[in-house]
């Protein structure tokens, strides 16, 4: 909610860092040292880019150009000043903080928490060319900026692990569902996160384990829709799966309702390969519905409503998708290379929680609130289909 602390604390730890090896250096290495030793890495930098990302190469090998030819006459001819030590400095380091600060200044608000180690680390290497001018400073002030670095560094981390991580303005994402398996009919809250990230209040609404788990054999719930590239048909084959997720899991009132199902129609054997088709069908009238199919069992193609659909495998699984499922189901057909058991899941799934799930939504604090696919109603049936 409060991320300026870390943000201090996480560049001013680059500053201290550059500082403190100029510091360290200089009595070896001298100004040109310095100078050289920066700009050697930012060439070499270059180069790599060069053969890996040759798009991204001139981020390096700009600055490193200017560097040279800016120092060049100095180097040959052996004038050295204040101000000719200021120039070749100077010049190149605005440059090359032309072209990278304001990717450092963004990359937060773009990736979050993850990526403020990367961002201490460009921009060290951005301000790697003060190392010079830092270690020709008069040896009473050389420790001065390392010290002074690590003390606001240290002090902007502790702000932050003071400051609140949400608040009613900045909440979490933190969703429900009710999940109803259709075998067992045994039925179950799913929180996901774990002890150390679901509030208090939440977890104290319901008998959760202390421990997350994965809740679902296709580990990624809940699943991303891609829109389909035919334009106003039904059938969405392919979607994009979260990281593996985990939940705390508590017991659930059963509901007098039946998991969704997929009823099959004819079932061949042509040219070799084994063909079925299916109904894809939410028996309680859900919304969506998708068929989870594991990566082994060598699907070759698959159609819904007759739409070629081929999902991606994502985490050992393929996940077919129908966002706008009508009352009668849908039509599936699946084309594998051989004629073998196949286990797969049937998911269906609606907004919003049961009535039973009051105390839950009333216990969610006002720094947690749902987001993207939002508290859901899920039911799932596992099937097997034989030859």
């Amino acid at each position: 909610a409060h991320p300026a602390p870390a943000l201090v604390a996480f560049w001013a730890a680059a500053f201290a860092g550059v500082a403190l090896v100029a510091a360290v250096m200089h009595r070896r290495a001298g100004f040109w040292g310095l100078w050289a030793g920066a700009w050697a890495w930012w060439t070499l930098l270059a180069g790599a880019l060069a053969f890996a990302a040759p798009g991204m190469s001139y981020l390096f090998l700009v600055p490193a150009l200017a560097a040279g030819v800016v120092a060049l006459p100095f180097t040959l001819g052996g004038i050295e000043s204040r101000w000719t030590q200021l120039l070749v400095v100077i010049v190149p380091l605005l440059l090359a903080a032309s072209l990278w600060l304001l990717l450092g200044l963004f990359l937060y608000d773009a990736l979050g928490v993850n990526v403020l180690p990367g961002i201490t680390a460009l921009v060290a290497v951005v301000v790697t060319p003060l190392a010079p001018l830092i270690g020709s400073v008069h040896p009473r002030w050389r420790w001065a900026l390392p010290s002074v670095a690590g003390g606001i560094t240290l002090l902007a981390a502790i702000a932050a692990l003071a400051s609140p991580a949400y608040t009613p303005d900045s909440p979490q994402r933190l969703n429900i569902v009710f999940h109803q398996e259709g075998e067992s009919g045994q039925a179950r809250w799913l929180v996901f996160g774990d002890a150390r990230t679901v509030p208090e209040p939440l977890r104290a609404a319901a008998p959760f384990a202390g421990a997350a788990i994965n809740p679902f054999p296709w580990l990624a719930l809940p699943a991303l829709p891609v829109p389909s590239e035919a334009e106003g048909s039904e059938a969405e084959g392919s979607q994009v799966e979260g990281s593996p997720a985990r939940a705390l899991v508590a017991e659930a009132p059963r509901m007098d309702q039946h998991a969704p199902f997929l009823s099959v129609l004819q079932k061949s054997i042509r040219d070799n390969k084994w063909h079925v088709r299916a109904r894809l069908i939410s028996l309680r009238g859900a919304p969506q519905a998708t068929l989870y199919l594991p990566a082994t069992a060598r699907l070759l193609r698959l159609t819904l409503q007759g739409k070629p659909v081929m999902p991606p495998q994502r985490l050992g699984w393929r996940a077919a998708s129908c966002l706008t499922l009508p009352p009668d189901g849908v039509e599936v057909e699946l084309t594998f290379a051989e004629a073998a058991p196949v286990e797969l899941f049937v998911a269906d799934r609606s907004p919003g929680l049961p009535l039973a799930g009051e105390a839950l939504l009333k216990a969610r604090p006002a720094t947690a609130v749902p987001s993207q696919d939002g508290d859901l109603t899920l039911f799932t049936r596992r099937l097997w289909l034989t030859p």
